[in-house]
């Protein structure tokens, strides 16, 4: 909802406001000024007993991007998640009451996804029901609503932890094959990222060619899913030639992959991995991140052996050392300790 004008009106100014339902007029006052301030008494008095799902999730999706400083394009997703689960949302929202919340909840669990024609898993509906009552709560802040109707409605069934992941010998035999596409294929070097370096899928599609620093040894991390995201990655020798290749030549802001959505990355670790045998159905949805995540916890004492089997590389090829960017140290102090 918004306000429109002043317009003049007769012998004075006027002013409506504009929502999803149609426009309304305010009453029309002597000057401009009365008439904005008629329209923001107006405006507010809506807000407080007319307001529609529809129209505080608008307001909720510009608060997450402008206040809370959100990516735009989390902001969208969480609006739609909404969408869904107050479905319709035409509904006023003081309508929405705990008895009503609770069975939009359980339809949710319950009724099959239009997507795969299956009911959501409980991750997804505990995940919607989690943001639901985030939502509801900023409504309560915004006194648009008197208590959080979904405060006391709980999540239905167990959450899975982890996921599939290739063991330490899959994984080898995985990157032998990576590295025989690497020279000719960017997709199987971005999924390599994901096992050698740790990366998260979206670190990679998201990196320019100036992240890439110290002549190939370091990939920059600027930002990421959270704030302790924003790191150095040390580059292993075994692929640093092809990431050089791949930026030579190239504008400073170039993505290095080009322009992929986020899962491009995992596209092409399922897709090395139908090419390697002996490799059973349990690792196909496999990802390269939490495999590296598990090779790097192995006991201290074969730690650094396991990564660099998984990372298929010598002892004299591991990734340089690096601190996190959030380090009050400058950049050239950082290069030299990479290079120690």
């Amino acid at each position: 909802m918004r306000i429109e004008g002043p317009y003049p009106h007769r012998q004075g100014y006027r002013c409506r406001i504009a929502r999803e339902s149609g426009r309304v007029w305010c009453p029309s006052t002597d000057t401009p000024e009365q008439a904005l301030r008629l329209a923001e008494l107006c405006l507010a008095e809506i807000v407080r007993e007319a307001l529609t799902v529809s129209e505080a999730i608008n307001l909720y999706e510009v608060h997450l991007r402008d206040i809370k400083g959100n990516k735009p394009a989390s902001c969208k997703a969480t609006a739609l998640r909404m969408r869904r689960f107050f479905h319709p949302t035409t509904r006023q929202l003081g309508d929405l009451t705990a008895a009503r919340c609770a069975r939009l909840y359980n339809d949710l669990v319950t009724e099959p996804s239009e997507t795969t024609g299956r009911p959501v898993s409980v991750d997804t509906h505990r995940n919607y029901l989690a943001e639901a009552k985030t939502f509801l709560g900023w409504c309560v802040e915004k006194r648009w609503l008197r208590d959080n109707p979904l405060g006391k409605v709980r999540g239905i069934g167990r959450r899975k932890h982890g996921k599939e992941q290739l063991t330490i010998d899959e994984a080898r035999r995985w990157l032998d094959h990576a590295m025989k596409l690497i020279p000719t294929e960017p997709g199987a070097l971005a999924a390599a990222l994901l096992l050698i370096c740790g990366l998260r899928s979206s670190e990679v599609v998201d990196r320019v060619v100036r992240d890439l620093d110290d002549r190939g040894k370091i990939l920059r991390i600027p930002t990421g899913k959270t704030r302790a995201a924003s790191r150095l990655v040390g580059i292993p020798e075994s692929i640093r030639p092809y990431m050089i290749e791949l930026c030579a030549g190239r504008a400073p802001t170039e993505l290095i992959f080009g322009q992929h959505w986020r899962d491009w990355p995992r596209h092409w670790v399922n897709r090395i991995l139908v090419q390697v045998d002996n490799i059973g159905p349990l690792a196909t949805g496999a990802t390269g991140r939490g495999t590296g995540s598990t090779a790097s916890a192995k006991p201290p004492a074969c730690r650094s052996s396991a990564r660099t089997a998984c990372a298929a590389c010598t002892p004299r090829s591991r990734s340089p050392r690096v601190r996190p960017l959030t380090r009050s140290r400058p950049a050239w102090a950082m290069s030299h300790r990479a290079q120690r």
